[in-house]
């Protein structure tokens, strides 16, 4: 209702992100999805409505090929092989939709079954995998490092999926609602225009204090300014949050709290 979409729709489709919520911030240790839901309806009427068809293709793309290897464990080898006979730098359609006959071709070949066209099934696995992550190499030894109990498991937040890259006015970042090293009250944090929030994680991207999104989105930082302060107040401690903004449009992903140095959570404490 809020966002006049639905889930598996042909004319107005409502797209998931699904992440892991832990009790305890385990960053980049389970398994993330995006853009859950998309099919080959789904890639028209998106493309259509934002009318950059080559975006929305670019987007399935990407889909297609992690859920060849995460939820089909397609091998690496396999799946560049597919890559390699597409060119990158396309920039029709047409050319990006071979592209991804190839991608469901692989994927029926190498499991038996067809990339599931019903976004409920999709949904359903993706949720699956996540769950499963939780026992992955990985989690445990970050779980053994950090003291972790494996009783506590973790829930999978279902949410809508807003594109930071989608144009000038959109961009994702990361805000500590203080600062973690003196403890003052000056949010600090970093913000990257048209991207998404793994695009944070590059090293060859090139993140701007979190005051860039001044610049991008005046809005956005007006509404997030007041948005910190709820949460921070709510929490009663540090945080730690993670947003998006999609043409001009403030979202929100999570929050949770931050370490900090000895200093600086006593300054906090006392403020």
């Amino acid at each position: 209702e809020e966002t006049e979409k639905k889930f598996g729709d042909g004319e107005k489709p409502l797209i998931f992100s699904c992440r892991p919520s832990p009790s305890v911030s385990m960053p980049q240790v389970l398994q993330t999805f995006y853009n859950v839901g998309y099919n080959d309806k789904a890639v028209a009427a998106f493309g259509a409505s934002i009318e950059n068809p080559v975006f929305a293709h670019s987007i399935y793309r990407r889909y297609l090929q992690d859920y060849a290897t995460i939820i089909s464990k397609i091998s690496q080898e396999k799946i560049d092989e597919v890559v390699q006979t597409f060119n990158t730098s396309a920039t029709e359609a047409e050319e990006l939709e071979k592209y991804e006959t190839q991608l469901k071709e692989l994927i029926e070949q190498e499991t038996g079954d067809q990339f599931p066209q019903e976004p409920l099934d999709q949904l359903k696995k993706i949720i699956i995998c996540i769950f499963e992550s939780w026992n992955s190499d990985q989690a445990q030894e970050f779980r053994e490092q950090n003291h972790i109990p494996y009783e506590i498991g973790t829930s999978v937040v279902i949410q809508s999926q807003v594109y930071g890259n989608l144009n000038e006015q959109s961009g994702a970042g990361f805000v500590f609602t203080r600062n973690p090293s003196n403890g003052e009250n000056a949010p600090t944090g970093n913000f990257l225009a048209q991207s998404v929030g793994l695009d944070l994680n590059d090293k060859e991207k090139s993140p701007q204090p979190y005051s860039s999104l001044e610049q991008t989105s005046q809005g956005a930082f007006e509404k997030f300014s007041e948005v910190m302060k709820k949460i921070e107040a709510f929490y009663k401690d540090i945080q730690k949050i993670d947003f998006t903004v999609e043409n001009n449009e403030l979202w929100v992903l999570c929050s949770h709290e931050s370490q900090c140095t000895t200093r600086g959570s006593f300054k906090i404490l006392v403020d």
